[in-house]
């Protein structure tokens, strides 16, 4: 909860001067309107660390002055750009420009280092708050800090930025998507390992592999559970009735591996040769129906 309602904060300091510069256009024409654009993709933007650091600032006075007000208006964000004028001695013109300017810049590699380290230690403070428990946020919010020697303000003003940031964001996620991906294929491939090598055990332990030269799955990478099991030459002396029978119960030891008794049929199994010739299996009809060629 603790982590959501930092985001909503930075939603609304965000919002709060969004808000503010869209005021300023409502009594234009529909003709003078700027079109929304279509991509996400933002344009370079040159950025000095002094207009950084006036963002930074006024991102801490708009805190300040929504403490005090404890309701969002469209005063906030004067009140904030007025004060950040007076402390950095330019116009409330100069400032309300650059904190635009830096708002719709690119964050810098060291403030996406810190946003997201901020974001690894909050996640670790939550899942380590025992049930019933608030999170200890001030806690985080020093450690991250002092690791990067900044102020605590400076911090919040950072992670409202690259928060807001869509380019960043979209980015982030898809990256995030596609770890998660290759970590959910590296789990099933060790999985789907850890499974073969128990039946395989169970075929040493019955003894029915004598006529079995090497097994694996079908498919790679996927939760098929087709396996391709080759034989030896001493399988093809043996007669159908015996072969028949050998092949279903490797299909009945392997299907116990998966599925529950009525989803057993989405087993396959296909029997081949040393040359990789389909020398029986399972049918078209459902894993269970084996069969053998003469």
């Amino acid at each position: 909860m603790k982590k959501v309602f930092l985001i909503v904060i930075g939603i609304i300091i965000f919002i709060g001067f969004v808000g503010s510069k869209a005021s300023k256009t409502t009594d234009k024409s529909v003709d003078s309107a700027v079109p929304i654009p279509t991509t996400t993709v933002q344009p370079v933007i040159a950025v000095t660390e002094n207009e950084r650091e006036i963002f930074y600032k006024y991102d801490e006075n708009y805190r300040q002055v929504l403490n005090v007000a404890q309701i969002i208006d469209k005063n906030l964000h004067k009140n904030a750009i007025s004060l950040t004028a007076e402390q950095f001695q330019i116009s409330t013109e100069q400032a309300e420009q650059i904190v635009d300017k830096v708002t719709k810049a690119r964050p810098t590699t060291k403030e996406i280092e810190i946003y997201e380290t901020y974001e690894t230690k909050l996640d670790e403070a939550i899942d380590n708050t025992l049930p019933g428990k608030s999170t200890d946020e001030k806690a985080v919010n020093t450690e991250v800090a002092k690791k990067y020697s900044i102020s605590i303000p400076k911090l919040k003003a950072i992670y409202v930025l690259v928060l807001s940031n869509t380019e960043y964001q979209e980015q982030r996620n898809s990256k995030i998507a596609q770890e998660n991906e290759e970590r959910q294929v590296k789990n099933l491939i060790e999985n789907r390992k850890k499974i073969l090598q128990d039946y395989i055990k169970k075929l040493d332990d019955t003894g029915m592999n004598q006529f079995i030269e090497s097994i694996s799955y079908k498919y790679a990478s996927t939760n098929e559970c087709s396996i391709v099991v080759k034989v030896r030459n001493t399988w093809h002396s043996q007669l159908k009735q015996v072969r028949l029978q050998a092949t279903q119960n490797l299909w009945s030891l392997w299907s116990q591996s998966y599925f529950l008794e009525d989803e057993k049929d989405k087993c396959r199994m296909e029997l081949v040769d040393l040359n990789g010739n389909n020398v029986g299996g399972s049918s078209w009809l459902g894993g269970s129906v084996v069969n053998v060629k003469d």
